[in-house]
């Protein structure tokens, strides 16, 4: 099955921007986009509603990872996924652009 997700240019920007904040103490930036499902010939399409970023205070101290967050960050994110019912997915950056390796 293959998965395909759309995500508008200004949207995509958003998101970006978000994740390359810096914080207080994590390495990185998490978020989730909201997405909404639908079934095409081969496999499912995702398209994106919305994006939520993790709140500053939802993040845990953990020196061996580059972001964790807590339950309340979960909590906050499963909820806005409810209405209208969503697909939830977690987002985050480790800075880099295309594959390791690319030219991209």
């Amino acid at each position: 099955m293959k998965v395909a997700l759309k995500i508008t240019g200004p949207m995509l920007d958003l998101v970006r921007r978000d994740l390359a904040r810096p914080h207080f103490f994590a390495h990185e930036r998490v978020g989730f986009l909201t997405a909404g499902a639908a079934a095409v010939p081969g496999g499912l399409l995702l398209l994106v509603r919305g994006y939520m970023p993790v709140a500053d205070d939802d993040y845990e101290v953990a020196p061996g990872v580059g972001a964790r967050i807590g339950s309340n960050a979960m909590r906050k994110a499963a909820q806005s996924a409810y209405r209208p019912a969503s697909t939830l997915l977690h987002v985050h950056t480790h800075g880099g652009r295309g594959f390791p390796g690319s030219v991209v």
